[in-house]
């Protein structure tokens, strides 16, 4: 029988992925961003994914750069959304000029690489004086990773494959030690809680067939397993999402 694809759209709205972010992430950072700090210029999207933010971006009349390095990714951005200026690549490989760039965005990326302090230092670098970081990241909200906190981010990291969850204060020191001004870190832990719910009545409501599964449902069944990793590291408050903003001086 497979997957009832039907019902898996609650749990699609409940945790956007690239392809959705035109319609949350996107919707919810562009207009802060946009008023009054940066309300126009040269805007960089690092770890930009589809390209959904950059086009948004683009509308609302940004000089729009983007550095991915999904191959896919890169190449759906650019051919699909048609946008310009996308590079496939990391963004120190881009070779970027110093004080290129008005704004930098940052949208769920510093948590996948290995060095997230060096990767802060390169966006230092091709930010003006004056220009701004904004960006979002999953957190752990626990200091100690011992017990059942410590399990359920472990357990998140590795189905995602990330390199490690930092606390909302870890991500302050790195932001502060490479130089940035802090002018905005805020923990959305109440709009994670109701993502929650929502995720758990949508898992609840999925149904698997273990045997032979219809072509494109393996990779949907690995997500809802990942996602319930999410789940279970929400339920019990070891896991939430910070967004920042930084002045670079």
């Amino acid at each position: 029988m497979g997957l009832n694809l039907a019902l898996a759209a609650p749990l699609v709205k409940a945790l956007p992925d690239s392809p959705l972010r035109l319609r949350s992430t996107i919707q919810r950072t562009a207009p802060p961003m946009k008023m009054p700090r940066v309300p126009s210029g040269r805007l960089l999207d690092v770890g930009c994914s589809s390209g959904h933010f950059l086009k948004v971006a683009l509308d609302h009349g940004y000089d729009i750069h983007g550095v991915e390095p999904n191959p896919e990714m890169a190449k759906f951005a650019t051919e699909s959304l048609k946008l310009p200026k996308i590079q496939c690549g990391t963004l120190h490989a881009a070779h970027y000029p110093d004080a290129s760039f008005d704004a930098v965005t940052l949208w769920d990326v510093l948590e996948h690489v290995e060095d997230p302090g060096g990767i802060l230092e390169e966006v230092r670098r091709v930010l003006r004086p004056g220009g701004w970081l904004v960006g979002s990241d999953w957190i752990r909200t626990v200091d100690e990773c011992d017990g059942e906190h410590g399990a359920a981010i472990r357990a998140v990291e590795q189905a995602w494959r990330l390199s490690s969850l930092a606390t909302i204060g870890e991500w302050q020191g790195a932001l502060k030690g490479v130089g940035f001004e802090i002018v905005g870190l805020e923990d959305f832990a109440a709009r994670v809680h109701r993502n929650a719910e929502l995720l758990a009545h949508s898992l609840s409501d999925l149904q698997l067939e273990a045997a032979q599964p219809d072509e494109g449902t393996g990779s949907l069944a690995l997500w809802i397993d990942q996602c319930a990793t999410l789940l279970q590291a929400w339920t019990i408050g070891a896991f939430s999402i910070a967004r920042f903003c930084a002045l670079r001086p």
